[in-house]
């Protein structure tokens, strides 16, 4: 077999039941991947999201991103940069203007920039990072649209 000593034999053994074990087939009795794990936490993240959904809001932000001059979308941080972009590639895949800004200053700049015909969707988490509501605020006057999304508060147009 080519191996020195009984040691070696089974270190061999043990690299080829290794490498070989990815293609045995694993049967019915064997326990849930952690894939199935994964999907069950996105169903639930995505039911508990869909109860804070409140219609009303909804279709206000549906109608104003509709008659939007211009959308930009704001996000700093992990998931919310996450999110702004993926908004990005949804509204620009349906033909509209969009743009996303994940850094403070473009958004602050950006944000005084905007016209009433302008809309502004916020992603942020936990809805308190004072960079993005600076940027909201500024956004805010006097008249412009604004549509957030975070933890712990719900959508509102």
């Amino acid at each position: 077999m080519g191996c020195r000593d009984v040691r070696e034999l089974k270190l061999k053994l043990a690299q080829a039941a290794a490498v070989g074990q990815r293609f045995l087939d694993g049967g019915a009795d064997r326990p849930p991947s952690s894939a199935d794990g994964i999907l069950a936490d996105i169903s639930n993240v995505l039911e508990a999201n869909r109860a804070l959904v409140q219609p009303e809001a909804f279709r206000a932000a549906a109608v104003a991103l509709v008659a939007a001059r211009m959308i930009a979308v704001f996000g700093m941080g992990g998931g919310s940069t996450t999110m702004a972009d993926e908004m990005r590639y949804r509204l620009a895949r349906l033909g509209r203007p969009v743009t996303t800004y994940h850094d403070s200053m473009l958004q602050r700049m950006v944000a005084a920039t905007l016209s009433p015909d302008d809309v502004v969707v916020v992603f942020s988490v936990t809805g308190h990072v004072p960079e993005v509501i600076d940027s909201v605020t500024i956004a805010r006057e006097p008249w412009k649209p604004i549509s957030s999304s975070s933890r712990r508060h719900r959508a509102t147009p």
